[in-house]
C-alpha cells in the first residue's frame, strides 16, 4: 500500500483501496496543529465512488493524545456503506496512518499506510482460502488460545480475510466412501461446479469418526465468491502418506487417484474457472512417531516408509515437482521451521507426532506468511 503518484502534474500520492469493514478509526501521526493535507476518498464493495472528505481547507479535526502519540482522526462514518477507502496525500508531507479495528481482530495495528520507508503488508483486505488437512481444520478458534488456528494466525498477520477450510483426515487424492468427498480434488469440483451433493451426502451420512466441525466448514465453504478471492493454498499429503497412495501415475489410474494427479487436477480445474487467483502449495510438516509413549522415529527415517515404500519426504518432494512443473509457487513447511528429534516437544503435544501445538502453528504461520509476502 505505497502510494502511486496521482500525475505527472501534482506532487500528490494515492494509497491503494483500504478495505474498512471492522475498522474502528484511522488515525494520523506527526502533527499538533490542524491540516489540510489529505483528501480521502469512499467506495463501495464494487470500487464505485461514493464521496470524499477533506481537499484545500482547513478541516476542524479533532486532535488528541493516542498511544502516546499527538494525532488527527478520520471520519469513516459519513458514507455507512462504504468498504474501502483511498487517501491522497502530499510527497513532500510524509506522515504515518494507522488502522485500528475491533476486538475480533485487535491485532491489526498494522498495516499501516506509510511513505517510502516502511514496508507495508501487501495482503491487508485481501481474501485468502486455506485448503488443509487436520493441520488447519482441527483447530477451531475458539475462546481458548490454545485453540488457535493457522488461518486465524496468518489473517492477524496480514490484515487478510482468511477461510479455513481445512477437513482433517482428508487427502489431496481419492479416498474411501464419504472421505473423499472433501479430498482435494473433490472439493475443486464443487467450487467450479457449484455442484455439492456429494458433499452434503457426506455429511448426511455422518460416517463414524468423520469430525463434527465438517458441516460448518462446508457451510462457510458455500458462501464463498471465489470470484472475489484472491489467494487459495492447498496444504495436504500427510493423510495421502498414511493411507499408502501412489504419488505418480500406475496403469488403471484415474488421475486423482493418485498425488501428484490429483494436485495438478485441482490447480487446473480451479485456475480453469477462477485464473485470476493466486496459488501457492504448502508442503506436509515433518512428523515423528511414538513407542511406548516416547519418540522413537521421524519421519525421516526408513522405519517410517508406508505400505508403498513411501517415505513423508517423497510426497514433500513431490509437492516440489510438480509446482516447478506447472509454475505454482511453493512453500516448504518439512525442512524449514526447525522441526526435529531435539525440539519436537517444543511444538508439539508430548502425546501427538503430527498436531502442531500453538507454538508449532504460529511458527507455521509466519512461515506461510512470509513465502507468501516474498512469492506473490
Amino acid at each position: 500500500m505505497n502510494g502511486n503518484i496521482l500525475s505527472s502534474e501534482f506532487a500528490y500520492k494515492t494509497t491503494d483501496y483500504v478495505n474498512i469493514e471492522d475498522v474502528t478509526g484511522i488515525y494520523r501521526t506527526g502533527t499538533n496543529i490542524k491540516f489540510a493535507l489529505w483528501t480521502y476518498c469512499f467506495y463501495d464493495a464494487d470500487y464505485t465512488f461514493l464521496g470524499y472528505k477533506g481537499s484545500g481547507t482547513y478541516v476542524d479535526y479533532t486532535i488528541e493524545t493516542y498511544n502516546g502519540k499527538q494525532v488527527t482522526w478520520l471520519d469513516i462514518d459519513e458514507y455507512p456503506s462504504a468498504k474501502y477507502i483511498r487517501i491522497t496525500w502530499s510527497i513532500e508531507r510524509p506522515y504515518t496512518y494507522w488502522i485500528t479495528k475491533n476486538e475480533y481482530t485487535y491485532k491489526y495495528d498494522v498495516p499501516h499506510i506509510t511513505v517510502d520507508d516502511v514496508e507495508p503488508l501487501k495482503f491487508y483486505g485481501k481474501k485468502i482460502v486455506n485448503f488443509g488437512d487436520s493441520l488447519f481444520g482441527n483447530f477451531r478458534d475458539t475462546n481458548d488460545t490454545t485453540d488457535k488456528s493457522i488461518s486465524k494466525m496468518i489473517a492477524d498477520k496480514t490484515g487478510a480475510t482468511v477461510y479455513n477450510c481445512g477437513f482433517g483426515g482428508c487427502r489431496m487424492s481419492y479416498h474411501s466412501q464419504y472421505w473423499r468427498a472433501f479430498s482435494m480434488y473433490a472439493l475443486a469440483d464443487a467450487i467450479t461446479t457449484g455442484v455439492w451433493a456429494e458433499q452434503d451426502n457426506a455429511i448426511q451420512a455422518s460416517p463414524s469418526g468423520m469430525p463434527s466441525y465438517f458441516a460448518d466448514t462446508l457451510a462457510m465453504l458455500k458462501t464463498i465468491d471465489f470470484d472475489k478471492v484472491d489467494y487459495i493454498t492447498i496444504g495436504y499429503g500427510t493423510n495421502d502418506y498414511t493411507g499408502g497412495v501412489f504419488i505418480d501415475y500406475r496403469s488403471g489410474l484415474e488421475e486423482y487417484q493418485y498425488f501428484n494427479g490429483a494436485l495438478e487436477y485441482s490447480i487446473r480445474k480451479i485456475l480453469t474457472a477462477y485464473p485470476h487467483i493466486r496459488i501457492a502449495v504448502i508442503s506436509p510438516c515433518w512428523r515423528w512417531f511414538i513407542e511406548n509413549g516416547e519418540y522413537s522415529y521421524s519421519s525421516d527415517d526408513e522405519q517410517s516408509k508406508n505400505t508403498r515404500d513411501l517415505m513423508l519426504t517423497d510426497y514433500v518432494d513431490a509437492c516440489k515437482t510438480e509446482c516447478e512443473k506447472i509454475h505454482i509457487p511453493y512453500i516448504d513447511t518439512y525442512t524449514t521451521l526447525g522441526l526435529n528429534e531435539w525440539t519436537h516437544l517444543e511444538y508439539f503435544p508430548s502425546n501427538d507426532g503430527t498436531h502442531l501445538n500453538y507454538k508449532g502453528r504460529e511458527l507455521r504461520a509466519d512461515r506461510i506468511v512470509g513465502q507468501m509476502n516474498a512469492l506473490f
